[in-house]
């Protein structure tokens, strides 16, 4: 199963839709499950060992603001991938 960090940005961003969907597409075809963290990370009740891999959207969110490079760093500890899209 891999952890999506979806973008920060309100709903209804058509490019970030897309690529969600897109994503969303991609993993269904291959399998893979999948589960959704809010954009706010405000729910963190969550085991990373559980999750194959990161996605996280919005690598914008890192360069400017660094709210979630703890996530990524927890990820990158256990030698997990972690896909950066913006």
């Amino acid at each position: 199963m891999f952890l999506i960090r979806e973008p920060s940005s309100s709903k209804g961003n058509v490019g970030d839709s897309a690529l969600i969907k897109s994503i969303e597409l991609l993993l269904s075809e291959q399998n893979i499950s999948y589960k959704f963290l809010d954009g706010m990370d405000k729910n963190r009740n969550f085991r990373i060992s559980k999750f194959r891999g990161l996605i996280y959207f919005g690598n914008d969110t890192v360069a400017y603001y660094g709210i979630n490079k703890k996530l990524i760093n927890q990820f990158i500890k256990l030698n997990k991938p972690v896909f950066i899209i913006n």
